[in-house]
């Protein structure tokens, strides 16, 4: 299992997340975002749409597991984390 950390900016400060790679296949992709506070579970069909050629098209992600209330610190992890994983 490939484990990697993130920093996230938010709210005046920086928040460092754990990243777990639990899923990853032709067609989808799952990752455990955890911190101290709890974890959440986010997929994506990015390797789906790779496949086919559509590198522009945005991938939907969907939290699976665990609980986000915060849709702006959710989108800010979902975006550092498409940077790394797009590398």
């Amino acid at each position: 299992m490939e484990i990697f950390y993130i920093e996230i900016p938010f709210d005046w400060k920086k928040y460092r997340l754990k990243v777990e790679v639990l899923f990853k296949d032709n067609k989808m992709e799952q990752y455990k975002v955890s911190s101290t506070k709890g974890f959440i579970t986010l997929e994506s069909n990015r390797p789906y749409l790779r496949s086919k050629g559509l590198k522009h098209k945005p991938p939907n992600w969907n939290v699976i597991d665990g609980r986000m209330s915060n849709v702006h610190l959710k989108e800010l992890i979902i975006k550092t984390l498409m940077d790394i994983i797009e590398k």
